[in-house]
């Protein structure tokens, strides 16, 4: 045999598609201290190079035993299992190796080695080798392989100095966060714990969470030790500000326990495919809490009636989380892969990623502002926390909605010098529904207008779909219902109906093939009405007892839209899927519609809140827009 030393496993056919793969090898001779510490650093700079991490190493005289865990999607098993028995081969001269996942004898490596022999004896592997033919003979002499000081510290030193290594050449982007070494924790840095002393209080958490569960209650389908690995909380509860309740991640599920009545309810869960597994949840304050998962982290406000989901990141690498700067800074810690993954996200009503790095950095703890992280017993500061943070705004109070600062200035494309503002809480508008006609009811402040029978009489086509477009004139005599409308918005008509005397004063087709589907209509005054639909905005307007369109504007990829009445002159604000973002219709004094602004702002929905036009983003945030007045004055 001409091979430098016996390998059994080295086909491409070997490998049984395990997560780790195991080695073990036998030397010619047991070890030094100074050749188990260069068996350390030949086999880990040999993984390293190849994104393989070197995760075991064990020793009994001539006999050692390795795992490794490679990366997904690297290089093929045995050219990794190959590289690693060279380096210690490099180190320390072997007699044979053996890769114990190897399901076929069926390599050219492995073929001469049986025609020498079996494997030379050792002691009981951790691992046994999957195929007969490779089994290890044991020496009952040799004691069971064990972990080796010498071995570890020099792995342990090498890993450090890598990730440390990481730390120094980190070159954080513009805006981000970044990472200084300091000697020596400052004295009086409290120290980051998940663990709150008050869960001294809750001894088994596992109990509460097994509760009456149907699968613990199939006996003969699952273990007892089963069941509660499966529903046990997979992180550390974080309590609420407050101390009233907490959050804890179990089952994939967020769930907030009452401190009281140890009552639980579901927040939300992981959505498979979009999420991954969810790893844990924090507060970020006493409405808003976080929840990382495998590819992106997610804000939730929490209401009385659940959550509602306010702004989302999408990262892979999410982790353990920990807070910092009053919430306002968070850190998460990954240790799935390689020397983990460290991502700091700002928090300031919306999420966004402030830096990364590839390394696993626990949160030590913060004093007087400076913030620290820890990475194998060195102490690293957190920096250029100024820049990225921004003092927090003292948020005014607006007609008793509450607005943050100005974030967002849309660009004066005519000279208004429009500017948003974010609102910290979510408004709703009143609750005006509607059903089929034969059950159509319009509520005005208490009093419920039946117009079933009456709308049903008035289109002559009878086609009584589902709509929900209804309104009432400020004086709360006229009643308006989009009818008829189908998914498509071919066929509508807008019923006009006098509530006082309970009848139908006027109707208007709509030509929903050439303006689009109706999406709102809103009332302007008592005489005029603004419909909203897909393609363009209408000013509907009373003439003598007909109510005809007397303006239009068309606008591609429009969405429902809200009138604002700011100097007592309407305006028609009109979001878009467009470039042009939310935009802006005036009704001039000379009764035509005049484009205002085109701001850019891209927004879902609008509403006039209490003297305010207040517009929600996509990640549910509200904003105000204002400078209106000067706006108005085109108007004139």
């Amino acid at each position: 045999m001409t091979r430098p030393f016996r390998f059994y496993g080295d086909g491409p056919d070997d490998y049984m598609g395990t997560l780790h793969h195991f080695v073990d090898v036998v030397f010619t001779h047991p070890p030094s201290d100074a050749e188990r510490e260069s068996l350390a650093e030949r086999a880990y700079q040999a993984m390293q190079a190849l994104g393989v991490r070197l995760t075991d190493g064990l020793f009994s005289g001539r006999y050692a035993f390795f795992q490794i865990s490679p990366v997904r999607g690297g290089l093929p098993p045995e050219r990794l299992v190959q590289a690693l028995v060279h380096a210690l081969h490099g180190a320390v001269s072997l007699v044979d190796a053996v890769w114990l996942d190897a399901r076929f004898a069926s390599g050219p490596w492995t073929r001469e080695s049986l025609l020498v022999g079996r494997p030379s004896a050792g002691p009981v592997p951790p691992v046994a080798a999957v195929d007969p033919a490779l089994v290890r003979p044991i020496d009952p002499s040799l004691p069971p392989p064990s972990r080796d000081p010498v071995f570890d510290g020099k792995l342990a030193s090498m890993r450090r100095e890598r990730r440390l290594g990481i730390v120094r050449d980190h070159q954080p982007r513009a805006g981000d966060v970044g990472i200084s070494v300091v000697d020596v924790v400052p004295p009086g840095v409290p120290a980051y714990d998940p663990r709150d002393p008050r869960l001294a209080d809750w001894p088994e958490l596992d109990d509460l969470f097994l509760g009456d569960s149907p699968m613990r209650n199939s006996p003969g389908q699952y273990s007892t030790a089963e069941v509660v690995a499966m529903h046990r909380p997979t992180r550390m509860p974080v309590f609420h500000p407050d101390g009233t309740r907490f959050l804890v991640v179990s089952r994939n599920v967020v769930w907030e326990v009452d401190v009281r009545t140890r009552a639980m309810r579901m927040l939300c869960r992981g959505e498979g495919d979009e999420t991954g597994r969810l790893r844990d949840a924090v507060w970020l304050d006493a409405e808003h809490f976080a929840v990382g998962s495998d590819d992106l982290l997610r804000a939730y406000r929490l209401r009385d009636d659940g959550v509602v989901s306010v702004s989302v990141v999408r990262k892979k690498g999410f982790g353990v989380l920990g807070v910092a700067r009053g919430g306002r800074l968070l850190h998460s810690v990954s240790r799935d892969q390689g020397a983990g993954r460290t991502l700091f996200v700002r928090w300031d009503g919306k999420l966004a990623l402030v830096g990364a790095i590839d390394v696993a950095l626990t949160l030590e703890g913060e004093r007087e502002g400076h913030v620290y992280v820890g990475l194998d017993g060195v102490c690293l500061e957190v920096t250029r926390l100024a820049e990225v943070l921004a003092p927090a705004p003292t948020a005014p109070i607006v007609d008793g909605v509450q607005l943050g600062s100005r974030v967002h200035l849309v660009p004066p494309r005519s000279g208004t010098g429009l500017e948003a503002r974010t609102a910290d809480r979510v408004l709703t508008s009143p609750a005006v529904r509607g059903v089929t006609c034969q059950g159509l009811f319009l509520d005005d402040g208490g009093i419920r207008h039946d117009l079933g029978g009456l709308l049903a009489e008035s289109i002559a086509h009878h086609n009584l779909n589902l709509t929900n477009h209804l309104a009432i004139s400020p004086s709360g005599r006229t009643g308006f219902v989009v009818a008829g409308q189908g998914p498509s918005g071919l066929k509508a008509t807008v019923v006009v109906f006098d509530l006082d005397a309970r009848s139908v004063v006027s109707t208007l087709e709509h030509d929903g093939k050439k303006l689009g589907k109706i999406l709102s209509i809103e009332p302007i005054e008592d005489d005029g009405l603004a419909v909203f639909t897909a393609d363009a905005a209408l000013w509907v307007r009373k003439s003598a007892d007909a109510w005809t369109v007397a303006q239009s504007r068309k606008q591609k990829k429009a969405r429902a839209g809200a009138v604002a009445w700011p100097r007592d002159r309407p305006v028609l604000a009109i979001p878009t899927d467009s470039p042009d973002g939310l935009v802006l219709v005036g009704l001039a004094s000379n009764g035509k519609l005049k484009l205002l602004d085109k701001t850019g702002l891209l927004v879902r929905t609008v509403t006039w809140h209490e003297g305010r036009l207040l517009a929600e983003d996509g990640q549910r945030s509200w904003w105000e827009i204002t400078g209106l007045e000067g706006a108005i004055r085109a108007l004139e």
